[in-house]
């Protein structure tokens, strides 16, 4: 995910690999009138769910640089933070799949994502 404050912009990415690594799929989406980089960060996750069910994955492995993100997908307390309706969005999602986890990634690991952008 890229997100330009000033501009209100960002950049959703996605990609999708295989248990080898490789690379099978990728995406990239503009999103405008962005609020601010919790709401891209979040976006970002919904983006790649999206992907996954449209590629036809049924187990999956979503891989976030921001640890608010999994936690409120992983959480089963209801969100009234902003990103509750992405949030509730994202949980909806879930159930297309038989497995799904959510893995911390640091930014600088997402390299290649970040190169998609």
């Amino acid at each position: 995910m890229t997100f330009q404050a000033m501009s209100k912009v960002s950049i959703l990415k996605a990609l999708a690999g295989n248990e080898r690594g490789q690379i099978i799929g990728a995406s990239t989406y503009p999103h405008a009138a962005v609020v601010n980089a919790f709401v891209a960060e979040t976006r970002a996750s919904e983006w790649a769910i999206v992907l996954a069910i449209n590629l036809g994955f049924r187990r999956v492995q979503i891989k976030c640089d921001s640890l608010t993100v999994i936690k409120k997908v992983n959480s089963y307390n209801v969100d009234c933070s902003i990103l509750s309706p992405i949030i509730t969005d994202i949980k909806y999602k879930l159930g297309f799949f038989m497995e799904i986890t959510f893995h911390h990634a640091r930014r600088d690991a997402n390299a290649t994502a970040h190169v998609l952008a």
